[in-house]
């Protein structure tokens, strides 16, 4: 039988934050539970958390290889999955957001596997491609030019288009931040696979007017960053600022330590105490000290993330770790961001700790799947072949001199 090569680093730190986030979620739920000592989100994400572990410890015996062509299938399943949400008796509205798939008493949702999934394409379909430089001389004509220069760039750009179309698809369902955090990590992968400066500038700067259109385009979001400015103005605390207030308050009056678990308020007071808030119970409960010790926790994981691309056998590997590290580090940073002011609520959840099958689920899959990546550091690397045809992402492999 395949021995697991498990990270113990890695491992023990997403199982303390998965932890944690337990305590956090019995903590927040508490107030809501109409004096349950075990609330309904606890109940839940005990038994989602069962199956994130063992869904992480079976991604953790796939084959390097076979994630390969998984990935293509894992792109499929995500499209289909986007579909089948718009469907009526399938899809489950949920605020007004059309975003889950109901399965009897559960809910699926689908976006939080699409991270993983275009973390995992785009790794799969740049590892192993060479740099491409475009010819620097005179062409006869036209058609010289736009077979030798603008159709190979067009076809480099194939998987990151197709990554868009998800993004965007996941925009309109509508969720925003989810969208725009799945292009956060396509960027994570390709700039390390090596794009070019200029095309990173010109991404850049059609994700920025992008996400200034979608913004613009849907007024609620528009209003919700309007108010979020003006959210201690007296018109605005108990109406569209009233949870970014309540957060901060709770933040302000945890203080270094904290008011102690369970004299909190914020839980009482929030809509969602258990989801994309649940950092503001903690901070009012265990003070600074209990909220840089849960993120600092997240920063570990995804340190470690880094330092296991960094030593991964092949450029594949590489680029995995190196997407999921960037998921995890800046859904950890923009939910932080929400819970303290200073962005809008957006809707981001806390990697391992707030509510939600799905998220963790997906997370946990791709922990396993980062252990595959990450055999023996102490054994020889497997010298990779260079995929056929070419996206002109550059390989960055560190050249060993032979023997």
């Amino acid at each position: 039988m395949k021995r697991l090569n498990m990270d113990p680093v890695l491992f023990w730190s997403c199982l303390l934050v998965s932890l944690a986030g337990l305590v956090a979620i019995w903590n927040a739920g508490y107030a809501r539970s109409e004096g349950s000592v075990f609330p309904r989100e606890l109940k839940h994400q005990i038994v989602y958390l069962v199956i994130a572990l063992v869904a992480g410890w079976g991604c953790s015996f796939i084959p390097r290889k076979s994630w390969r062509w998984l990935a293509w299938v894992g792109l499929g399943l995500s499209v289909a999955a986007l579909v089948a949400v718009q469907i009526p008796g399938v899809g489950v509205s949920i605020g007004g957001a059309q975003r889950w798939i109901g399965i009897g008493r559960f809910t699926i949702q689908p976006s939080e596997f699409i991270k993983l999934a275009v973390i995992m394409f785009l790794a799969a379909t740049m590892a192993g491609h060479v740099a491409w430089q475009e010819p620097r001389k005179a062409f006869k004509n036209f058609g010289e030019k736009l077979d030798r220069v603008y159709w190979p760039k067009f076809k480099r750009g194939i998987p990151l288009f197709l990554v868009l179309v998800l993004a965007v698809m996941v925009e309109r369902q509508p969720d925003l931040a989810t969208g725009a955090m799945i292009v956060a990590c396509a960027t994570g992968v390709i700039v390390v696979a090596g794009v070019s400066k200029k095309s990173l500038i010109l991404l850049g700067l059609g994700g920025l007017l992008a996400v200034g259109f979608a913004i613009v385009d849907e007024p609620y979001r528009l209003e919700r960053f309007r108010v979020h400015a003006q959210r201690w103005e007296a018109q605005n605390r108990m109406d569209g600022g009233y949870q970014t207030v309540v957060s901060e308050t709770a933040l302000a009056r945890g203080g270094l330590f904290g008011v102690g678990i369970g004299n909190g308020t914020a839980k009482h007071r929030l809509p969602a105490p258990t989801t994309d808030f649940v950092l503001a119970t903690v901070g009012e409960e265990f003070g600074l000290v209990g909220v840089l010790s849960l993120v600092g926790l997240l920063g570990v994981v995804t340190w470690r993330l880094f330092w296991l691309a960094a030593r991964a056998p092949d450029s594949f590997g590489r680029l995995a770790l190196v997407g999921m590290a960037v998921w995890i580090g800046i859904q950890t940073c923009t939910s932080v961001m929400m819970v303290n002011g200073s962005l809008p609520p957006i809707g981001i959840p806390l990697p391992f700790v707030s509510f939600g099958g799905s998220s963790l689920l997906a997370l946990w899959m791709g922990i396993g799947l980062s252990m595959s990546m990450t055999p023996q550091i102490s054994q020889k690397k497997e010298v990779e072949q260079p995929a056929t045809g070419s996206y002109g992402w550059r390989d960055r492999r560190p050249r060993v001199p032979s023997a």
